[in-house]
């Protein structure tokens, strides 16, 4: 496909056996396919039909194609290594660069979720020190939708302290529009997979600012020091 179409990058959507998989399984499906849970990247979690032209924020590692060429020409390769988020980096550099990227429901992957709250918040964490770390990296990649939970969350503590009428009418409107996204839930695939979605967003909101804010100290702290490696997992290596 990446020869006959002339993509640079190629990559599909995210599907799950609706039949077999667990109520928790399904519901973090619906949570991170939703808007209200992943803003524009929620297409990186849905089914995908069809090809078409794609921008960098649309792709995933677990089924992303890379033309060889177009990283060695222009002396690119994955940023090793960050906490999560590699790709993503990688990605707004070939698209500054202009490459071609598509999706194709030829790479639609058959994905099993995360089985638990602690797991399935974990790799929320870690999603946000990775995207964090490449803020610091491209600070032009930073998208306006990450910026709603990273800044929600202090405001949220403030709010609760510092002006607790406005943090209840606040956190009213906010499980509001999770009761709201979590009955799309409930229209395909139950009431229990609805309860357990309305749940699970603010796992996400809470569990990504937390990382991003973590990420952020990171590295933050290692500039200070001077380190190179700037909080990445630099595997089988001593930090400095």
């Amino acid at each position: 496909e990446i020869s006959a179409g002339g993509a640079d990058v190629l990559g599909g959507g995210q599907v799950i056996d609706l039949k077999t998989a667990p109520v928790f399984e399904k519901a973090v499906y619906f949570t991170l396919s939703s808007f209200w849970g992943a803003g524009p990247f929620c297409v990186r979690f849905r089914p995908f039909e069809g090809a078409r032209e794609a921008g960098a924020e649309e792709f995933i590692l677990a089924n992303l194609s890379l033309r060889r060429a177009a990283l060695e020409n222009n002396s690119l390769a994955f940023e090793g290594h960050l906490t999560s988020a590699e790709e993503n980096l990688l990605l707004n550099k070939l698209a500054r660069l202009g490459s071609a990227m598509r999706l194709s429901e030829g790479l639609n992957l058959l994905h099993k979720r995360r089985p638990n709250y602690i797991s399935f918040a974990r790799q929320l964490f870690h999603s946000g020190m990775g995207r964090a770390q490449i803020t610091f990296l491209h600070p032009a990649g930073l998208n306006f939708f990450i910026t709603l939970p990273v800044l929600g969350l202090p405001a949220s503590v403030a709010g609760l302290f510092l002006a607790p009428a406005l943090f209840k009418v606040a956190a009213y409107g906010y499980l509001a529009a999770c009761a709201f996204f979590a009955l799309k839930t409930a229209a395909v695939s139950g009431i229990r997979a609805a309860c357990v979605s309305f749940s699970l967003f603010p796992v996400v909101h809470i569990s990504y600012a937390a990382g991003w804010w973590r990420g952020a100290f990171g590295m933050l702290t290692d500039r200070l020091r001077g380190s190179k490696h700037l909080s990445r997992c630099v595997c089988g290596r001593e930090r400095r």
